[in-house]
């Protein structure tokens, strides 16, 4: 989904819709991003990307756990 779509679903939620919303897209958008950096820190040719993914992917997964959180405190999780 582009960010302009999800900017289109957030705006046409208010309250707890938008922060169902908002929390699974947060999921959703952590979720790719750990897997990229994950792929990049063991099969990126260049080491200094290698590197670089290495040492980013454990705080982004740390932000894909509170995601999770935030999905679980609004309702999220059940339509995920």
């Amino acid at each position: 989904m582009t960010r302009q779509a999800k900017d289109k679903v957030l705006a046409a939620h208010d309250g707890a819709a938008f922060d169902r919303s908002y929390a699974k897209t947060a999921v959703d958008d952590h979720e790719d991003a750990v897997e990229l950096f994950h792929n990049s820190s063991t099969q990126a040719k260049d080491a200094d990307v290698r590197a670089f993914a290495q040492k980013t992917l454990p705080t982004l997964e740390h932000h894909l756990q509170m995601a999770h959180d935030l999905e679980k405190t609004t309702g999220a999780q059940a339509g995920h």
